[in-house]
């Protein structure tokens, strides 16, 4: 178990997943009250402020990667969205 464990932390870490969710959950719950690009515009600008109070307030690293995290789990609502439309 511990071999499995490991190979997917490499794949996804905790904290890109951690992001990957906040993504989903976030546009998900946009969804219900915005248009498609509207959900994926608030998403990118909360990612985009979570990443610069981590870098201005040092209690966290900022990365590139993360915003990217976050949005492609936006996209996936987004997509399954509109396939069903």
């Amino acid at each position: 178990m511990n071999k499995v464990k490991k190979f997917f932390t490499k794949i996804l870490p905790y904290d890109k997943l951690l992001h990957f969710c906040f993504g989903l959950i976030l546009s998900l719950i946009l969804s219900k009250f915005y248009i498609w690009w509207q959900s994926l515009l608030v998403v990118l600008a909360l990612a985009i402020i979570i990443e610069l109070y981590d870098k201005y307030s040092e209690k966290g690293t900022a990365e590139i990667m993360d915003i990217i995290y976050t949005l492609a789990g936006c996209i996936c609502v987004l997509i399954i969205n509109l396939i069903n439309i």
